[in-house]
């Protein structure tokens, strides 16, 4: 039963290998665990999506190229991770568009919101009538 499966995965010699893969997985594992919360923290969420995008396309074409050489003709496999490549370019460059602080030297006019207040912090004088 099981303890038998158990003595042949430690004992076997074409198992230790699997061992020793499954071991450095865990270990790569934790450490990119550790290096994106750490990135989370310090860059934000869209600099780890990015990071984790790059990644895993470099990790597809490594695969592709050295691992499966029959995929490596397809054109809809390259297709497909220049898509996810330029999907990923773009939307990055479209949050630093987004997140860029507006050009010096606007007018006061030009920086009132759409309900007609002013988005600057201001101050409110009060005065009473005479008795």
């Amino acid at each position: 039963g099981v303890l038998a499966h158990v003595r042949l995965w430690a004992t076997d010699a074409a198992y230790a290998s699997q061992w020793a893969l499954l071991a450095t997985n865990l270990v790569f594992d934790y450490c990119c665990k550790v290096v994106m919360t750490k990135l989370i923290a310090t860059r934000g969420a869209l600099a780890a999506s990015l990071v984790l995008s790059l990644q895993k396309f470099l990790a597809f074409t490594i695969s592709v190229v050295f691992v499966n050489p029959l995929l490596r003709s397809s054109a809809i496999v390259w297709l497909g991770a220049a898509a996810v490549l330029l999907g990923t370019a773009g939307y990055s460059a479209a949050a630093k568009a987004a997140s860029a602080p507006p050009p010096s030297g606007k007018r006061a006019a030009e920086t009132r919101s759409d309900d007609g207040e002013d988005d600057h912090a201001t101050t409110t004088t009060t005065t009473t009538a005479p008795r």
